[in-house]
Formats: C-alpha cells, structure tokens, sequence
C-alpha cells in the first residue's frame, strides 16, 4: 500500500487506502475524518478515499496507543516529515477540511517549549 488512513471502531479496525499511484517529493494536505458510517480520507482538500465505519469511532489510545505516520507493530513507517498534526473531536466535512487546509496554523517558535530544549541539547547560544 502507498499510503493509507487506519480507523477503529467498535470491535473491528479498518483503512482508507488512497487512490495515488504515486507522489511527488512536495507537501500534501492529508485529512482523515470519520462518522459513525464512514471513513474519508483527503489529500489537499480533495476526496481521495472513502470507507465504510459501521459504528462509533474507537478511542482507546490510552490502552492501545496511538500511530501517527506508521502502521503500529507492523514496520510500515511514513518515510517524510509532519509540518502540524490536529485532532477534532467531531467529523469534518469537505468543507471544513478546505478552510482548514487554507488557515494552516502560524506558530512563532521563538522561546517554545520544543525551541528552547533543542537549543539546550545542540549546546547553541543563538
């Protein structure tokens, strides 16, 4: 598979594989949402793939854990770089994964958390 959106619910986990043949060396928008009945998956803010769910989403990451950019004991990892990772609580629709896509987050890094501790280790004074 080249690129998939992994999903649980009750009893049962499932994916969304994406329709791409391939992908160039650029960035790329991915959403996964999910509702009760289905699953979709959105590359920059299209509809690229779509699942049946069958049931409430599983939100057991406290005792089962959570994967981002890998497939959990399988080996499969995400060979590129994650610029933001958000998580709703709801089911977005096509809509809303378009505006968010359009309103990326604007951080100032400047004294962050992760800023600062990098500097720390690489001993930098800038």
């Amino acid at each position: 598979m080249l690129f998939g959106f992994y999903f649980a619910t009750q009893g049962v986990e499932l994916e969304a594989v994406t329709n791409y043949d391939a992908f160039e060396p650029e960035w790329y928008y991915f959403v996964g949402s999910q509702s009760k009945q289905t699953a979709w998956m959105y590359i920059n803010g299209e509809l690229d793939a779509e699942a049946d769910a069958g049931g409430d989403a599983r939100m057991d990451f406290g005792t089962q854990g959570m994967c981002i950019a890998a497939n959990q004991g399988n080996g499969n990892f995400f060979n590129g770089v994650i610029d933001e990772f958000k998580m709703w609580s709801v089911a977005l629709t096509e809509e809303e994964v378009v505006a968010n896509m359009e309103a990326a987050l604007a951080v100032d890094a400047t004294g962050k958390l992760t800023t600062t501790w990098g500097k720390l280790k690489s001993n930098s004074r800038r």
